[in-house]
């Protein structure tokens, strides 16, 4: 009856393992989403980077970050 529960135990250990994967956010699933959009004009001197989120992200977004390294999350593509 014990064997029994250490084997079970075993094979948890072993799938959680292997479904966690070596990637930060497992397998499949991108590494920045949006869950809101910012209300706060950047103004386009300030942007250094802009990039769309995943397709598997829950909303469609721009990803904005600043000279300064800050991120915001935009609706539409900010003009530049």
């Amino acid at each position: 009856m014990k064997m029994s529960s250490v084997w079970c135990l075993a094979l948890g250990l072993v799938l959680l393992t292997v479904s966690c994967g070596a990637e930060p956010h497992g397998i499949g699933h991108p590494d920045q989403c949006c869950f809101k959009y910012t209300t706060v004009k950047i103004p386009p001197k300030q942007i250094d980077k802009v990039e769309k989120t995943s397709l598997q992200c829950p909303m469609p977004a721009f990803v904005v970050t600043t000279a300064a390294g800050r991120k915001f999350c935009v609706q539409e593509f900010p003009k530049i």
